[in-house]
């Protein structure tokens, strides 16, 4: 008997010109992203990130607690590594049987200030 589990992917691409970072924009997107995982019940959220972009990198695992995934080329494949150009990164939205998630990192049920990026645009109707 063959048992099936359910795999969502999705393959966007989450950039921001430079003139909108530093704003809580990009943790707003991806906050919203890990809600919506949580809430259908995905296990983790993954990103490729390349080697080169340590801004986004430091981003991913500083801010956002994300950590290298056993599914990246550093990770699976150490003796090409060098070769690879990219990382993947990936955060837990379920906490492993007796461990607890990462203090430092950002739940999506725990926001830590409000949903909305503090320079985010209001929308007013007329």
């Amino acid at each position: 008997m063959c048992t099936w589990c359910c795999l969502f992917f999705c393959s966007y691409e989450i950039q921001l010109e430079s003139s909108m970072r530093r704003k809580g924009l990009g943790k707003f997107l991806l906050q919203i992203l890990e809600l919506i995982g949580h809430k259908t019940g995905m296990r983790k959220v993954m990103a490729t990130v390349f080697k080169e972009n340590t801004t986004s990198l430091d981003f991913f695992r500083t801010k956002m607690g994300y950590m290298e995934d056993p599914s990246s080329p550093n990770v699976c494949d150490p003796d090409n590594a060098d070769t690879c150009t990219y990382v993947i990164l990936s955060k837990l939205l379920v906490k492993p049987q007796g461990q607890q998630q990462s203090s430092n990192a950002t739940t999506p049920s725990e926001p830590d200030n409000k949903l909305i990026p503090p320079h985010a645009p209001s929308h007013t109707s007329t």
